[in-house]
């Protein structure tokens, strides 16, 4: 999703953002620009700037929305499409046919079976944690 943030007083020149970010890192940019530079007590995320960015990984969690979950690491996209039971794996968001991994290789006795099973499990660990957090969070005064 593309984002402007505009704060002539804040910087001086105008910066372009080649690191995959999440809505996480908004309020820590903002933030950053008000000159409170430690928000990590407050906040989750890091100003988009932050070089670090660039070795986290992202999730996409859109299943109850667009049928699909995924997560961006080391350059590359994964996505996971329950319904067909399908995994992605792309240099690129935008998966094609041939980024499949092959349903063959669902039994776990392929290194595309092996991929599969790593991006369903990664996304069902996140999607399970953030059920926790937010049961947790909502339970809480």
């Amino acid at each position: 999703m593309p984002l402007v943030v505009y704060a002539p007083n804040a910087l001086s020149d105008l910066t372009y953002i080649e690191n995959v970010t999440s809505h996480i890192d908004v309020a820590p940019t903002i933030l950053s620009l008000l000159g409170i530079e430690d928000s990590s007590m407050y906040v989750l995320g890091s100003p988009v700037w932050d070089e670090r960015i660039a070795s986290r990984r992202t999730y996409f969690l859109a299943n109850d929305y667009l049928g699909v979950d995924g997560y961006f690491e080391n350059e590359k996209f994964f996505m996971y499409r329950p319904m067909a039971n399908a995994s992605f794996e792309s240099d690129s968001m935008y998966m094609r046919n041939g980024d499949a991994l092959s349903n063959q290789a669902f039994s776990g006795q392929s290194e595309a079976g092996d991929n599969h099973e790593r991006i369903v499990s990664d996304i069902q660990f996140q999607k399970s944690f953030q059920r926790s957090l937010r049961a947790y969070l909502l339970e809480s005064d």
